[in-house]
């Protein structure tokens, strides 16, 4: 019964995944995109300070190629915080069948 169980949920946990990736991919080239941005427009922030930019500013630069996952659209934008040694960069999306946990 447990390995039924194990089998059922580490299925599960598979297809989820495979159908989370694209979305996923979408969010490491906005964070690709938003170091571009930051070098690019040589941002100075002081630490633990922070900057949204919305993924629209990244497309309109000709740095993010485009907001689209399985020809559906999607929005958001990037957190970039200033670390003690660079920065981080967490990337948000909404699109119709999934959304970022904690996007705003």
């Amino acid at each position: 019964m447990a390995s039924v169980l194990v089998g059922t949920l580490t299925y599960i946990g598979l297809k989820f995944e495979e159908k989370v990736k694209d979305y996923q991919i979408l969010e490491s080239d906005i964070e690709e995109s938003a170091q571009i941005y930051m070098e690019v427009n040589e941002l100075d922030l002081k630490y633990k300070e922070n900057v949204k930019i919305k993924t629209s500013k990244l497309v309109e630069e000709g740095i993010l190629k485009n907001m689209t996952v399985n020809d559906e659209e999607c929005s958001g934008y990037v957190i970039i915080t200033k670390k003690l040694k660079g920065f981080s960069y967490d990337a948000f999306i909404k699109c119709e069948n999934y959304t970022t946990l904690d996007y705003e």
